[in-house]
């Protein structure tokens, strides 16, 4: 038996595509999308599913605001690209992966001052923040 295993911290790479892709091509197969936010292979392949179990991670990323010096290094460094704090195309799809998730009424988006980061400085992008209201239910997409 093969195994390939296809992985990105970064969203919206083709990683589900490339999969499906791969799986229509193989005669005899098990896949498991392991996908925490959006497990879409499904969509693609309609498959028959054998089992089907909730996942919860238990980590949440977020910024210790008391030791954050805004400095937008942390953008910089991440090699997934997963961290962006601007208001452009990413900014909206990845809104509205979180508003489909949590729903739109649990959302609040708070723009920020940007000055001192000098990524935001230079492109004259704004910065926001975006709130999940604290007992917001997520939605499982089955």
């Amino acid at each position: 038996m093969k195994e390939i295993v296809v992985l990105s911290g970064k969203g919206g790479t083709g990683k589900t595509s490339i999969v499906a892709s791969f799986a229509s091509l193989a005669q005899s197969k098990v896949l498991a999308d392991c996908d925490v936010d959006a497990a879409d292979l499904h969509l693609l392949l309609k498959p028959d599913v054998n089992e089907e179990k909730e996942f919860w991670s238990g980590q949440v990323a977020f910024i210790d605001e008391e030791k954050c010096t805004e400095c937008g290094l942390c953008q910089e460094l991440c090699r997934f690209e997963a961290i962006y704090f601007g208001g452009g195309a990413h900014f909206k799809n990845w809104l509205s992966q979180i508003e489909e998730i949590y729903g739109k009424e649990n959302i609040e988006i708070e723009e920020i001052d940007a000055t001192g980061f000098k990524c935001f400085e230079e492109s004259q992008e704004k910065l926001y923040r975006i709130w999940v209201k604290e007992n917001a239910k997520k939605s499982i997409i089955k």
